[in-house]
C-alpha cells in the first residue's frame, strides 16, 4: 500500500469530532428525549440500548451504535452514585 492510499485512509478514519457525544446530533425533541430517559434511569428503570438506537434511527435520524447507548446508560447510573 502506497504512502497516499494510507493518507486517504487516515483522512476517512479521523473525519469529524470522533469524541463528541451522540446527543450533539439530535434536535431539541431527541435532546429531550433522552434527558426523559435520564429521568427514567434516575428512578430506577431499565432502559434498553437497542430500543433506543433504533428510535434515535427511526425517530430523530441520528444512527447511534447499541453499544453506545450502553456506555451511556452505564454513565449515567454511575452518575447516581457519585
Amino acid at each position: 500500500m502506497e504512502d497516499n492510499e494510507l493518507n486517504e485512509l487516515i483522512k476517512s478514519a479521523t473525519v469529524g469530532n470522533l469524541n463528541s457525544s451522540f446527543t450533539s446530533k439530535l434536535d431539541e425533541n431527541g435532546k429531550k428525549f433522552i434527558l426523559m430517559l435520564e429521568e427514567q434511569i434516575h428512578e430506577g428503570k431499565d432502559v434498553s440500548p437497542s430500543v433506543v438506537a433504533r428510535i434515535l434511527n427511526e425517530r430523530f435520524g441520528v444512527r447511534v451504535d447499541e453499544s453506545t447507548i450502553s456506555k451511556w446508560k452505564n454513565r449515567v447510573k454511575q452518575n447516581l452514585q457519585t
